[in-house]
C-alpha cells in the first residue's frame, strides 16, 4: 500500500515514466498485483500521462470490471477514450455518470468540455447548469466557450474576464479571450492576453498561433512570423497555422514564400478548401480578377455558403466593380458571423462606394456597436460624414492616434478621416497635417507589400505613345476598317477626381443613356493584344495590321458593356457611358475598336485635382501619396491629352468641370449634341439617379450640383504651394474650352 501511495505521488509530480517503472517492478515481484484495481488504475494513469490513450483506456476498463460503477474510474476511462478519438463512447459514459451522480462536478465539467469540443454550446451550458457563487475559474472559462459558440460574445467575454479575476493564470480563459478580442478588433488588448498565455504555457502551439494572429492584425509581420514559427515547431500539421503563415507572406508581397507555403498547405489533410480560398486570394492580389471570380464562383457552387470564400468573392466582386453583387455577398457572409467588426466595416465601405450612404453609415455604426473603439469603423464613419462627424467621435480618433501599438494602416485611415473632418470645419492647416501623415503612413504600409512607383517610367510611356500614335497613324486608322462601327460607346476620360463621376451621372440620367461606371474592359483587352502581337511589330503598327483581332476584341468589349446595362435594367440604351479615367492613355485602342465612339475629356483645374487626389486613399492608384509623384503624373497627363486633342479630331470633346458646374444646362446641351442626342431635362436632376457609383466621388453625386469644390486648391496654398507652382507651369499647354 505504501508503494502505491508513493507511485500516486510520482504521478502527481508529473513523473509518469518513474511511476510506470515502479508499477512494473511491483508486478515482477508479485504478478497477482496486476489484477488489483488500484494497480490497474495507476498504470492507466501512467500510460495516460505519457499519451498512450488506448492503453490507458484498457487498464481503466479492467479496473472498472473489478469495481463496477466506480465514478473515478469511469471518468478516467471516458477521458482516455476521448483522447483516443472514441468521443461517442466517452460521451455515453460521462452522460450516464452525470445522470446518476449530478453532484459529481468533475464529470459534469468534462462532459461540458466534450460538448464544447463538438461545437455544441447549448448542450455544454445545460450540462454546467446555473453558475454558483463559488464556481471555479475553469468552469467560467468553459461557460465562456459555450457562449462564444452560441454567438453570445458579450457574455463570453464577461465569463472569461470573471475567470481571470478569480485566477489570473487561467490558461483557457487567456487563450480564448485573446482571439475573442481580436474578433472584435481590439488588437492591442488581444495581444496582451495571448502573450500571457504563451508565457504560462510556452509548449502550447495554439497560444503562439493566436499571438501571431494578433501581430498580423497589428501589421507587425516580423513578430507574426516569429510567433507562427514557435507555433509551427509545436504543431506543424495544424492547418489554420499553415494557412495563416501563407497569408502573412501574401500580405508582405513575397510571392515565392507564399507559394512555397501554399504547397506545404496542400500536403495537409482536409486542406483542399483552404488551398482554393488562398488561390483566389492570390489571383485577386495579382490583379487576375476574372480568373479569381471564376474560381470562387465554381467553388461556391460545390460548397454553398463557405464563409471564407464568400469573403474572397465579395472583395473580388468589389475590385471588379460589381458592387450590387459584392454587397449581397458581404450580407451573406455577415449572416454567418454577425458579431464581426471586420465584416461590418467591409460592408460599410462597399455600400459607401455604391452610393448607399445611409446604409453605409448604419454598417459603420453597427461595427462601433460591437467595438466602440474600432479605428477602422471610426475612420470609415469620418470619411463618410466628414464635417458632420460628431466631435466626440473625432476626439476618440485622436485618442487612438496616441496609441503607439496602432498599426500603420489603421493609423493612416484615422489621419485621413480627420483630414476630411478638419477640412469640413475650415481648419485647413490641421487638415493638411493629417493628410500629409495619412499619405506617409499609407504609402509606407503599401511599400511593405511590394508597392513602388517610378515617375520616369510613366514619362517614357507617354513619350512612346506620343511618338507612335501621331497624326499620321490616326490618318491611317481612318482609312482602315477595324473594330465595330457601333455609335453606342461613349468614353469619359481624365484624371481621377476631375468630375468624371459627376458627368457620367448627369449623362446617365438621360432616358436614352446608360452609365456603367469604371469598366475595366478596355485595358484588359489591350494588354492581352499587346502580349500576343508579333514581336517584330510595335503596338501601333500591330493594331493597324490586325483588323480581325480588333473586331473580335470590340465584340467582346461591347458584350461586356451590354451585360452591365442589362443588369441595371436600362433597356436598349442608345449610348453607353464608360467613365474609366485612365482610358485617356488608351485612346488609340478605343478608336480602333469603336471608330464611331465619342471621347469626352473631362477637365478640371489640375490643382484642384491634385488636392483631391492627395487627400484620397486610393486602393489601386500609386502616384497620389507623394507630392513629386503627383506633380509628375499631372504633367504627363497634360502632355498626353494635349497630343490627343491635336490628333483625335472629331472624336474628342473637351468639357471643363468648372463650366459644367457654372452653367450645367448649357454644357449638357453641348455634350448631347456631340453625342448626337437631344437634351433632356432629367440630366439636371442627376442626383436622383440611383445607379451605382464606383469611386471616391460618392457624396458629390448624391446631392444637387454645388460649386464649393472649385478653386479648393487655394485653401492649401500655404502648404502645397510648391506642388501648385509646378502644375501651373505645365498648364500652359491647356487652353480653356469655348462654350
Amino acid at each position: 500500500m505504501d508503494a502505491l501511495q508513493h507511485i500516486q505521488q510520482l504521478l502527481a509530480d508529473h513523473a509518469a515514466e518513474q511511476a510506470q517503472a515502479q508499477l512494473e517492478a511491483l508486478a515482477a515481484e508479485n504478478p497477482a498485483c496486476c489484477e488489483h484495481p488500484s494497480w490497474l488504475d495507476l498504470y492507466g494513469q501512467s500510460a495516460f500521462f505519457q499519451g498512450r490513450y488506448p492503453e490507458a483506456a484498457r487498464h481503466f476498463q479492467q479496473a472498472l470490471d473489478r469495481l463496477p460503477g466506480h465514478a473515478g474510474l469511469r471518468n478516467n476511462l471516458a477521458e482516455s477514450l476521448k483522447r483516443a478519438g472514441e468521443e461517442d463512447r466517452a460521451l455515453q459514459i460521462w452522460q450516464a455518470l452525470v445522470d446518476e451522480q449530478p453532484d459529481y462536478a468533475v464529470a459534469r465539467y468534462n462532459l461540458a468540455a466534450l460538448f464544447i469540443h463538438r461545437q455544441d454550446g447549448q448542450a455544454a451550458l445545460q450540462t454546467l447548469g446555473q453558475p454558483g457563487p463559488d464556481e471555479p475559474a475553469q468552469w467560467q472559462a468553459v461557460r465562456g466557450d459555450a457562449c462564444r459558440l452560441l454567438g453570445r460574445f458579450g457574455k463570453a467575454e464577461a465569463c472569461y474576464r470573471q475567470a481571470l479575476e478569480q485566477d489570473p493564470g487561467c490558461f483557457q480563459a487567456l487563450t480564448n479571450l485573446g482571439p475573442l478580442l481580436l474578433h472584435k478588433g481590439e488588437y492591442a488588448q488581444a495581444e496582451e492576453y495571448c502573450r500571457k498565455a504563451c508565457e504560462i504555457r510556452p509548449e502550447n502551439g495554439l497560444a503562439w498561433f493566436n499571438l501571431g494572429r494578433c501581430h498580423l492584425a497589428l501589421d507587425d509581420f516580423e513578430s507574426a512570423l516569429e510567433a507562427f514559427a514557435e507555433a509551427y515547431e509545436r504543431q506543424p500539421d495544424y492547418l489554420p497555422l499553415v494557412r495563416a503563415i501563407t497569408r502573412c507572406w501574401i500580405e508582405i508581397g513575397e510571392w515565392p514564400e507564399a507559394r512555397a507555403w501554399l504547397e506545404e498547405l496542400k500536403t495537409l489533410e482536409g486542406a483542399e478548401a483552404e488551398v482554393t480560398v488562398l488561390e483566389v486570394h492570390i489571383l485577386r492580389e495579382t490583379e487576375q480578377l476574372q480568373a479569381a471570380l471564376e474560381q470562387a464562383e465554381s467553388f461556391l457552387q460545390e460548397h454553398p455558403g463557405h464563409p471564407a470564400m464568400l469573403g474572397e468573392l465579395a472583395q473580388t466582386l468589389e475590385a471588379d466593380g460589381q458592387l450590387t453583387a459584392a454587397i449581397a455577398c458581404w450580407r451573406d457572409r455577415i449572416a454567418r458571423e454577425p458579431a464581426s467588426v471586420h465584416l461590418w466595416q467591409s460592408l460599410g465601405h462597399v455600400l459607401e462606394v455604391a452610393g448607399e450612404l445611409a446604409e453605409a453609415e448604419q454598417a459603420f455604426r453597427q461595427a462601433l456597436e460591437i467595438n466602440p473603439q474600432s479605428p477602422q469603423a471610426l475612420a470609415g464613419l469620418a470619411s463618410l460624414l466628414r464635417k458632420k462627424l460628431p466631435d466626440a467621435l473625432a476626439e476618440r480618433m485622436e485618442q487612438h492616434l496616441r496609441n503607439d501599438r496602432l498599426g500603420k494602416r489603421p493609423r493612416a485611415s484615422l489621419h485621413n478621416g480627420l483630414a476630411f473632418w478638419h477640412d469640413g470645419q475650415g481648419r485647413y492647416e490641421q487638415a493638411y497635417q493629417h493628410g500629409k501623415e495619412a499619405n506617409r503612413l499609407y504609402w509606407d504600409w503599401r511599400v511593405e507589400r511590394g508597392w513602388e512607383y517610378d515617375p520616369d517610367a510613366y514619362s517614357r510611356q507617354v513619350d512612346e505613345l506620343i511618338a507612335q500614335f501621331d497624326a499620321c497613324w490616326f490618318q491611317r486608322l481612318e482609312q482602315t476598317e477595324t473594330g465595330l462601327a457601333d455609335p453606342r460607346p461613349v468614353f469619359i476620360v481624365g484624371m481621377p477626381r476631375s468630375g468624371t463621376t459627376l458627368s457620367e451621372q448627369m449623362l446617365a440620367a438621360h432616358p436614352q443613356v446608360a452609365g456603367v461606371g469604371e469598366a475595366p474592359f478596355a485595358s484588359r483587352a489591350f494588354w492581352q493584344f499587346a502580349r500576343q502581337r508579333p514581336e517584330a511589330l510595335d503596338v501601333a503598327e500591330a493594331m493597324l495590321q490586325a483588323p480581325d483581332h480588333l473586331r473580335g476584341a470590340a465584340q467582346w468589349h461591347l458584350r461586356q458593356l451590354e451585360a452591365l446595362v442589362e443588369k441595371q435594367g436600362a433597356g436598349q440604351a442608345l449610348r453607353i457611358v464608360d467613365k474609366m479615367p485612365d482610358n485617356y492613355s488608351l485612346l488609340p485602342w478605343l478608336l480602333a475598336l469603336f471608330p464611331k465612339a465619342k471621347i469626352i475629356h473631362l477637365r478640371r483645374d489640375p490643382r484642384d485635382v491634385a488636392v483631391s487626389c492627395w487627400m484620397t486613399q486610393f486602393g489601386a492608384i500609386r502616384w497620389a501619396f507623394d507630392e513629386t509623384h503627383l506633380a509628375r503624373r499631372i504633367e504627363d497627363y497634360l502632355r498626353l491629352t494635349a497630343h490627343w486633342r491635336a490628333v483625335a479630331g472629331h472624336h474628342w470633346l473637351e468639357l471643363d468641370y468648372e463650366a459644367l458646374v457654372d452653367a450645367p444646362e448649357t454644357q449638357l446641351q453641348r455634350v448631347f449634341r456631340f453625342m448626337e442626342l437631344d437634351f433632356h431635362p432629367d440630366s439636371l436632376a442627376f442626383h436622383k439617379n440611383r445607379n451605382a457609383v464606383r469611386t471616391a466621388s460618392i457624396t458629390q453625386v448624391r446631392q444637387p450640383l454645388y460649386k464649393s469644390s472649385t478653386e479648393r486648391w487655394r485653401r492649401y496654398q500655404p502648404w502645397l504651394g510648391g506642388l501648385f507652382r509646378q502644375i501651373a507651369q505645365a498648364m500652359e499647354c491647356w487652353p480653356r474650352t469655348a462654350s
